[in-house]
Protein backbone atom coordinates (compact mmCIF):
# COMPACT_ATOMS: atom_id res chain seq x y z
CA UNK A 1 0.00 0.00 0.00
CA UNK A 2 1.48 3.66 -0.78
CA UNK A 3 0.59 4.57 2.82
CA UNK A 4 3.16 1.91 3.90
CA UNK A 5 5.80 3.10 1.66
CA UNK A 6 8.97 5.73 2.66
CA UNK A 7 9.13 8.86 0.88
CA UNK A 8 12.23 8.00 -1.02
CA UNK A 9 10.15 4.58 -2.03
CA UNK A 10 7.14 7.08 -3.32
CA UNK A 11 9.57 9.19 -5.03
CA UNK A 12 11.33 6.31 -7.29
CA UNK A 13 8.00 5.15 -8.07
CA UNK A 14 6.68 8.41 -9.10
CA UNK A 15 9.62 8.48 -11.16
CA UNK A 16 9.12 5.13 -12.70
CA UNK A 17 5.77 5.94 -13.53
CA UNK A 18 5.99 9.42 -15.47
CA UNK A 19 4.59 11.13 -12.15
CA UNK A 20 5.34 14.53 -12.03
CA UNK A 21 5.16 15.40 -8.50
CA UNK A 22 6.94 16.52 -5.61
CA UNK A 23 5.99 17.26 -2.14
CA UNK A 24 5.77 15.80 1.30
CA UNK A 25 4.71 12.25 1.53
CA UNK A 26 0.66 13.13 1.40
CA UNK A 27 1.43 14.77 -2.02
CA UNK A 28 3.41 11.85 -3.29
CA UNK A 29 1.00 9.57 -2.31
CA UNK A 30 -2.12 11.50 -3.66
CA UNK A 31 -0.34 12.22 -7.27
CA UNK A 32 0.34 8.26 -7.07
CA UNK A 33 -3.35 7.91 -6.24
CA UNK A 34 -5.05 10.22 -9.30
CA UNK A 35 -2.62 8.96 -12.03
CA UNK A 36 -4.17 5.07 -10.89
CA UNK A 37 -7.45 6.74 -12.66
CA UNK A 38 -5.77 7.05 -16.17
CA UNK A 39 -2.80 4.19 -15.81
CA UNK A 40 -2.65 0.25 -15.16
CA UNK A 41 0.27 0.06 -13.35
CA UNK A 42 2.71 -2.25 -14.98
CA UNK A 43 4.53 -5.36 -12.82
CA UNK A 44 7.29 -3.23 -11.84
CA UNK A 45 4.60 -1.08 -9.90
CA UNK A 46 2.67 -3.77 -8.63
CA UNK A 47 4.96 -5.82 -6.43
CA UNK A 48 5.20 -2.55 -4.43
CA UNK A 49 1.46 -1.30 -4.72
CA UNK A 50 -1.61 -3.19 -3.05
CA UNK A 51 -3.38 -5.03 -6.42
CA UNK A 52 -6.17 -2.97 -7.25
CA UNK A 53 -9.46 -4.78 -9.13
CA UNK A 54 -10.29 -3.90 -12.85
CA UNK A 55 -13.81 -2.38 -11.38
CA UNK A 56 -11.70 0.08 -9.16
CA UNK A 57 -9.71 1.34 -12.16
CA UNK A 58 -11.03 3.75 -14.65
CA UNK A 59 -10.93 2.70 -18.29
CA UNK A 60 -7.80 4.95 -19.94
CA UNK A 61 -10.09 4.69 -22.90
CA UNK A 62 -12.63 7.50 -22.96
CA UNK A 63 -15.49 8.61 -25.22
CA UNK A 64 -14.55 11.32 -28.05
CA UNK A 65 -17.78 13.25 -27.09
CA UNK A 66 -15.94 13.93 -23.40
CA UNK A 67 -13.21 13.65 -21.28
CA UNK A 68 -13.19 12.93 -17.89
CA UNK A 69 -10.74 14.71 -14.97
CA UNK A 70 -11.27 12.30 -12.08
CA UNK A 71 -9.72 12.65 -8.42
CA UNK A 72 -10.95 10.49 -5.82
CA UNK A 73 -14.50 11.88 -3.38
CA UNK A 74 -17.07 10.02 -1.64
CA UNK A 75 -19.88 12.12 -2.59
CA UNK A 76 -20.32 15.13 -4.55
CA UNK A 77 -22.87 17.36 -5.63
CA UNK A 78 -23.50 18.39 -9.01
CA UNK A 79 -24.54 21.81 -9.69
CA UNK A 80 -26.14 22.43 -13.48
CA UNK A 81 -26.39 25.42 -15.29
CA UNK A 82 -29.53 25.92 -13.84
CA UNK A 83 -29.75 26.15 -10.25
CA UNK A 84 -33.13 24.42 -9.47
CA UNK A 85 -31.43 21.36 -10.63
CA UNK A 86 -29.62 19.50 -8.06
CA UNK A 87 -28.24 16.03 -7.96
CA UNK A 88 -26.21 13.67 -5.46
CA UNK A 89 -23.49 11.06 -7.15
CA UNK A 90 -21.52 8.36 -5.35
CA UNK A 91 -18.23 7.09 -6.76
CA UNK A 92 -15.72 4.85 -5.26
CA UNK A 93 -13.05 5.74 -3.68
CA UNK A 94 -9.63 3.85 -4.03
CA UNK A 95 -8.75 1.26 -2.12
CA UNK A 96 -6.35 2.53 1.14
CA UNK A 97 -7.32 6.23 1.18
CA UNK A 98 -9.89 8.08 3.14
CA UNK A 99 -11.52 11.40 1.94
CA UNK A 100 -9.66 13.55 4.23
CA UNK A 101 -6.25 12.48 3.37
CA UNK A 102 -6.97 13.33 -0.25
CA UNK A 103 -9.87 16.04 -0.46
CA UNK A 104 -10.29 16.52 -4.00
CA UNK A 105 -12.77 17.77 -6.76
CA UNK A 106 -13.89 16.21 -9.80
CA UNK A 107 -14.64 18.39 -12.86
CA UNK A 108 -16.75 16.71 -16.27
CA UNK A 109 -16.49 17.86 -19.47
CA UNK A 110 -19.24 17.25 -22.44
CA UNK A 111 -18.06 18.64 -25.28
CA UNK A 112 -20.90 17.86 -27.17
CA UNK A 113 -23.41 19.94 -24.77
CA UNK A 114 -23.87 23.28 -23.75
CA UNK A 115 -24.98 22.26 -20.05
CA UNK A 116 -22.24 23.18 -17.78
CA UNK A 117 -21.59 21.09 -14.86
CA UNK A 118 -19.31 21.17 -11.88
CA UNK A 119 -19.00 18.92 -9.24
CA UNK A 120 -17.68 19.82 -5.87
CA UNK A 121 -16.46 18.35 -2.74
CA UNK A 122 -15.71 18.48 0.99
CA UNK A 123 -18.19 22.09 1.28
CA UNK A 124 -16.80 23.93 -1.66
CA UNK A 125 -18.87 26.60 -3.24
CA UNK A 126 -18.36 26.60 -6.96
CA UNK A 127 -21.60 28.65 -8.32
CA UNK A 128 -21.00 31.04 -11.01
CA UNK A 129 -19.21 34.02 -9.49
CA UNK A 130 -17.41 32.12 -6.49
CA UNK A 131 -15.28 29.99 -8.48
CA UNK A 132 -13.90 26.03 -8.60
CA UNK A 133 -11.69 24.76 -6.02
CA UNK A 134 -9.72 21.60 -6.44
CA UNK A 135 -8.25 21.42 -2.78
CA UNK A 136 -10.20 23.42 -0.09
CA UNK A 137 -7.25 23.57 1.89
CA UNK A 138 -5.29 25.22 -0.75
CA UNK A 139 -6.87 28.68 -1.93
CA UNK A 140 -4.66 29.38 -4.60
CA UNK A 141 -6.16 26.40 -6.55
CA UNK A 142 -9.40 28.76 -6.91
CA UNK A 143 -10.70 29.58 -10.26
CA UNK A 144 -12.91 32.90 -9.89
CA UNK A 145 -14.78 33.62 -12.42
CA UNK A 146 -18.53 35.55 -13.15
CA UNK A 147 -19.56 32.99 -15.59
CA UNK A 148 -16.70 29.94 -15.48
CA UNK A 149 -16.99 27.43 -18.54
CA UNK A 150 -16.58 23.61 -17.99
CA UNK A 151 -13.61 23.48 -20.34
CA UNK A 152 -12.00 25.42 -18.01
CA UNK A 153 -9.72 23.57 -15.07
CA UNK A 154 -8.32 25.03 -12.79
CA UNK A 155 -4.74 24.79 -11.31
CA UNK A 156 -4.21 21.43 -9.71
CA UNK A 157 -0.64 21.07 -8.06
CA UNK A 158 -0.93 17.44 -7.01
CA UNK A 159 -0.93 16.73 -11.21
CA UNK A 160 0.20 20.04 -12.83
CA UNK A 161 3.46 20.93 -11.03
CA UNK A 162 6.18 20.75 -13.38
CA UNK A 163 8.92 18.16 -12.94
CA UNK A 164 11.77 18.78 -10.55
CA UNK A 165 14.93 20.16 -11.62
CA UNK A 166 18.34 18.58 -10.96
CA UNK A 167 19.86 19.52 -8.19
CA UNK A 168 23.07 20.53 -10.16
CA UNK A 169 19.96 23.08 -12.14
CA UNK A 170 20.30 27.19 -10.88
CA UNK A 171 17.21 28.24 -10.46
CA UNK A 172 14.44 30.75 -8.88
CA UNK A 173 11.40 29.98 -8.33
CA UNK A 174 8.83 32.53 -8.30
CA UNK A 175 5.05 32.51 -7.71
CA UNK A 176 2.96 35.27 -9.52
CA UNK A 177 -0.85 35.25 -7.83
CA UNK A 178 -3.96 38.39 -8.02
CA UNK A 179 -4.96 37.38 -4.56
CA UNK A 180 -8.33 39.81 -4.92
CA UNK A 181 -8.03 40.86 -0.92
CA UNK A 182 -5.43 39.40 0.95
CA UNK A 183 -7.39 40.43 4.51
CA UNK A 184 -10.43 38.33 3.66
CA UNK A 185 -8.12 35.33 2.39
CA UNK A 186 -6.15 35.92 5.39
CA UNK A 187 -9.48 35.59 7.70
CA UNK A 188 -11.66 33.33 5.45
CA UNK A 189 -9.35 30.50 4.25
CA UNK A 190 -6.80 30.76 6.57
CA UNK A 191 -4.08 31.84 4.40
CA UNK A 192 -0.26 30.89 4.99
CA UNK A 193 2.23 31.84 2.99
CA UNK A 194 4.19 28.86 4.87
CA UNK A 195 1.85 27.00 3.50
CA UNK A 196 2.17 27.83 0.34
CA UNK A 197 5.68 27.72 0.34
CA UNK A 198 5.63 23.99 2.00
CA UNK A 199 3.74 22.50 -1.01
CA UNK A 200 5.07 24.86 -3.80
CA UNK A 201 8.34 25.54 -2.35
CA UNK A 202 8.89 28.68 -3.96
CA UNK A 203 11.89 31.42 -3.51
CA UNK A 204 9.81 34.67 -4.22
CA UNK A 205 6.26 35.09 -4.29
CA UNK A 206 4.69 38.09 -5.95
CA UNK A 207 0.97 40.08 -4.95
CA UNK A 208 -1.47 41.76 -6.58
CA UNK A 209 -4.39 43.34 -5.54
CA UNK A 210 -3.92 42.72 -1.75
CA UNK A 211 -6.57 45.67 -0.76
CA UNK A 212 -4.89 46.49 2.49
CA UNK A 213 -3.65 49.92 3.91
CA UNK A 214 -0.78 50.83 5.33
CA UNK A 215 -1.65 50.26 8.70
CA UNK A 216 -2.38 46.77 8.06
CA UNK A 217 1.13 45.66 7.01
CA UNK A 218 2.28 44.64 10.00
CA UNK A 219 -0.36 42.76 11.03
CA UNK A 220 -0.66 41.07 8.16
CA UNK A 221 3.31 40.62 7.99
CA UNK A 222 2.60 38.96 11.10
CA UNK A 223 -0.04 36.39 9.89
CA UNK A 224 1.60 35.34 6.66
CA UNK A 225 5.47 35.64 7.17
CA UNK A 226 6.28 32.26 9.17
CA UNK A 227 10.04 32.31 7.68
CA UNK A 228 10.03 35.06 5.18
CA UNK A 229 11.72 38.07 6.44
CA UNK A 230 12.12 39.59 3.11
CA UNK A 231 8.81 41.41 2.16
CA UNK A 232 7.60 44.34 0.29
CA UNK A 233 4.72 46.40 0.02
CA UNK A 234 2.71 49.26 -1.51
CA UNK A 235 -0.32 50.35 -0.84
CA UNK A 236 -2.82 52.87 -2.72
CA UNK A 237 -2.78 55.96 -0.75
CA UNK A 238 -5.68 57.54 -3.39
CA UNK A 239 -8.04 55.19 -2.95
CA UNK A 240 -7.82 53.24 0.36
CA UNK A 241 -8.65 49.28 0.52
CA UNK A 242 -7.88 48.99 -3.68
CA UNK A 243 -5.11 47.58 -5.66
CA UNK A 244 -2.01 47.22 -3.83
CA UNK A 245 0.97 45.19 -4.45
CA UNK A 246 4.09 43.00 -2.55
CA UNK A 247 6.66 40.70 -2.98
CA UNK A 248 7.35 38.62 -0.60
CA UNK A 249 11.25 36.32 -0.91
CA UNK A 250 13.43 34.36 0.50
CA UNK A 251 16.54 35.95 -0.87
CA UNK A 252 17.38 39.17 0.46
CA UNK A 253 17.55 41.66 -2.95
CA UNK A 254 20.00 44.38 -3.25
CA UNK A 255 17.40 47.22 -3.83
CA UNK A 256 13.47 48.14 -3.72
CA UNK A 257 11.79 50.59 -5.27
CA UNK A 258 7.86 51.33 -5.36
CA UNK A 259 6.31 53.10 -8.33
CA UNK A 260 7.46 53.98 -11.25
CA UNK A 261 8.82 56.79 -10.21
CA UNK A 262 6.00 59.14 -11.60
CA UNK A 263 3.56 61.13 -9.34
CA UNK A 264 0.81 60.61 -11.50
CA UNK A 265 0.91 56.74 -11.47
CA UNK A 266 2.09 55.67 -8.00
CA UNK A 267 -0.96 56.51 -6.13
CA UNK A 268 -2.27 53.39 -6.09
CA UNK A 269 0.15 50.71 -5.48
CA UNK A 270 0.50 48.91 -8.70
CA UNK A 271 4.48 48.82 -9.03
CA UNK A 272 6.92 46.88 -6.42
CA UNK A 273 10.87 46.44 -8.27
CA UNK A 274 13.60 44.39 -6.75
CA UNK A 275 16.72 43.78 -7.67
CA UNK A 276 18.93 40.57 -7.56
CA UNK A 277 22.73 39.67 -8.49
CA UNK A 278 21.21 39.12 -11.86
CA UNK A 279 17.98 40.98 -13.00
CA UNK A 280 15.56 42.85 -12.01
CA UNK A 281 12.24 41.44 -10.71
CA UNK A 282 8.90 44.00 -10.97
CA UNK A 283 5.77 42.78 -9.96
CA UNK A 284 2.66 44.71 -11.33
CA UNK A 285 -1.08 45.17 -11.03
CA UNK A 286 -1.63 47.38 -14.36
CA UNK A 287 -5.22 49.59 -14.23
CA UNK A 288 -7.65 47.79 -16.48
CA UNK A 289 -9.98 50.20 -18.65
CA UNK A 290 -12.43 50.31 -16.28
CA UNK A 291 -16.90 50.64 -16.59
CA UNK A 292 -17.82 51.87 -19.83
CA UNK A 293 -14.13 52.30 -21.01
CA UNK A 294 -13.20 55.10 -18.59
CA UNK A 295 -9.70 54.33 -18.16
CA UNK A 296 -9.01 53.13 -21.47
CA UNK A 297 -7.30 56.12 -22.77
CA UNK A 298 -5.27 56.69 -19.66
CA UNK A 299 -4.05 53.20 -19.92
CA UNK A 300 -3.27 53.20 -23.21
CA UNK A 301 -1.60 56.49 -23.82
CA UNK A 302 0.31 57.27 -20.27
CA UNK A 303 0.31 54.27 -17.73
CA UNK A 304 1.52 51.56 -20.55
CA UNK A 305 4.12 53.56 -22.25
CA UNK A 306 5.60 54.39 -19.02
CA UNK A 307 5.93 51.07 -17.51
CA UNK A 308 7.58 50.38 -21.17
CA UNK A 309 10.02 53.48 -20.72
CA UNK A 310 10.93 52.16 -16.72
CA UNK A 311 11.72 48.94 -18.07
CA UNK A 312 13.82 49.68 -21.19
CA UNK A 313 15.70 51.52 -18.61
CA UNK A 314 15.99 48.81 -16.30
CA UNK A 315 17.39 46.60 -19.32
CA UNK A 316 20.63 48.70 -19.98
CA UNK A 317 22.22 47.31 -16.59
CA UNK A 318 20.31 43.88 -16.22
CA UNK A 319 17.61 41.63 -17.52
CA UNK A 320 13.80 42.36 -16.37
CA UNK A 321 11.36 39.85 -15.34
CA UNK A 322 7.95 41.21 -15.59
CA UNK A 323 4.87 39.48 -13.59
CA UNK A 324 1.89 40.48 -12.24
CA UNK A 325 -2.05 40.87 -13.18
CA UNK A 326 -1.44 42.69 -16.59
CA UNK A 327 -4.98 42.86 -17.12
CA UNK A 328 -4.46 42.07 -20.73
CA UNK A 329 -8.11 40.19 -21.87
CA UNK A 330 -6.81 37.52 -24.34
CA UNK A 331 -9.91 35.83 -24.14
CA UNK A 332 -13.06 35.46 -22.28
CA UNK A 333 -11.04 33.65 -19.42
CA UNK A 334 -9.41 36.59 -19.10
CA UNK A 335 -12.55 38.85 -18.10
CA UNK A 336 -13.86 38.65 -15.27
CA UNK A 337 -17.21 39.98 -16.14
CA UNK A 338 -17.67 38.93 -20.28
CA UNK A 339 -21.15 39.85 -20.19
CA UNK A 340 -20.31 43.26 -18.89
CA UNK A 341 -17.27 43.70 -20.77
CA UNK A 342 -18.70 42.96 -24.23
CA UNK A 343 -21.64 45.87 -24.37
Amino acid sequence: MLQSMTVKELKELTRRMGVAARGNKKDLVSALMESLGEEVIGKEGASTIEQIGPSEVPSKRKSASSVVVEQKLETSEVISATPSKRSRTKQKSIKGTTPEENPVTTVKINKTSHKKETVVANGAIAKAGLGLNVDGAEPWTVLVHKKPQAEWIPYNPKVMRPPPLSKDTRALKILSWNVNGLKALVKNRGFSVHELAQREDFDVLCLQETKIQEKDVDVIKESLLEGYTNSFWTCSVSKLGYSGTAIISRVKPLSIKYGLGVPDHDTEGRIVTVEFDDFYLLTAYVPNSGDGLKRLTYRVTEWDPCLGNYMKELEKSKPVILTGDLNCAHQEIDIHDPAVSSR
